[in-house]
């Protein structure tokens, strides 16, 4: 059984976001992408379990402005997620090494 992946999006302090928009791709060319929902500073985004397959993840985030790109985070090169295990399913690290959301700052 595969299980979704949560994302966590931030802005840093010095980035004025008025929306972040999380990227990603599993085995294909072709980035999908979710502009994250707001909640208590964060913005939060799900990778379907059905789309995470393959050998890893890769992907960025985007802080965007009214003139556009205020920040990105792993846009050249992605950021690398691994799948230990194969394609069951993403481990991403939090606080204390145990599984949880994968935190993206911008």
């Amino acid at each position: 059984m595969r299980a979704d992946l949560f994302v966590h999006c931030v802005a840093r302090p010095n980035v004025k976001a008025r929306s972040i928009v999380f990227y990603y791709r599993a085995g294909t060319a072709h980035y999908y992408s979710f502009d994250g929902a707001h909640g208590k500073g964060w913005y939060t985004a799900i990778v379907p379990g059905v789309a995470r397959h393959g050998q890893g993840l890769a992907y960025y985030a985007q802080a965007l402005e009214t003139r556009g790109v205020a920040a990105t985070n792993g846009k050249g090169p992605p950021n690398i997620l691994s799948a230990p295990g194969g394609p069951r399913g993403y481990h991403a690290p939090s606080a204390g090494g145990a599984r949880g959301p994968l935190r993206v700052p911008v």
